[in-house]
């Protein structure tokens, strides 16, 4: 008994010390989400849908499901600077909001859970493993004032994005938690035609009402 106690504990010690000290990054994926919306400030409780993000393209899609899905389809164009706003998946644009001071998908706020911006690259801190997963928390904010919060966890085998849970507290004011699952993740670069849509050339820019939540939606959750 004292044997098979003795290799328990070096398997278990093993496994936790081989977890990473930072989370793994990733540049492009597509990524089938729910997500849960906890909060006064919150538009919607819950959304579905996909997430498509590539760097080599640089832009994102927000698709949300025909069942359960919030908000509106979203192509952001980095390049373009430009968040183009669908009648439907790959469908119609309707109408554009800008990116001021927006170039490249790692340094937008359209969605947080980027896994390649800076303070995921730069800060997170792994905190413990649990029913394998690995936690990983990131403060952001201005200075020492904390705006968010971000707890990350990505599954211990494959590292890749299980569930991120982030706490919304701008200026010491709670707004709401919203926690993403990811009910699928594929790493590989999604086809160009994921961020297909017509009418571009006379998709004119949306009115300040439309534009000012831009930079604050969550699978198609807006919280303000």
């Amino acid at each position: 008994m004292l044997q098979i106690i003795t290799a328990t504990s070096v398997l278990i010690a093993s496994a936790t010390a081989t977890a990473p000290s930072s989370p793994a990054v990733y540049f492009t994926y597509t990524a089938s989400v729910t997500a849960t919306c906890v909060g006064a400030a919150c538009s919607k409780s819950t959304s579905k849908g996909t997430s498509v993000y590539s760097s080599a393209q640089n832009k994102t899609a927000w698709l949300p499901a025909a069942q359960g899905g919030q908000g509106a389809p979203t192509i952001v164009d980095f390049n373009k600077r430009t968040v183009f706003f669908l009648q439907s998946n790959n469908g119609r644009c309707e109408y554009t909001c800008p990116l001021d001071q927006v170039t490249d998908l790692c340094n937008s706020q359209i969605n947080p859970n980027e896994f390649c911006e800076f303070d995921y690259v730069h800060k997170a801190k792994y905190i413990d493993t649990n029913d394998s997963e690995d936690h990983y928390h990131v403060n952001s904010g201005i200075g020492p004032l904390v705006m968010a919060q971000f707890d990350y966890y990505l599954d211990s085998t494959n590292h890749q994005p299980v569930e991120v849970v982030a706490q919304l507290q701008p200026f010491g004011k709670w707004l709401g938690n919203i926690s993403t699952h990811y009910d699928t993740f594929d790493p590989k670069e999604p086809a160009a035609s994921m961020f297909d849509f017509t009418n571009e050339q006379y998709c004119e820019e949306g009115s300040e009402a439309q534009c000012g939540n831009v930079n604050v939606n969550y699978a198609g959750i807006v919280v303000e």
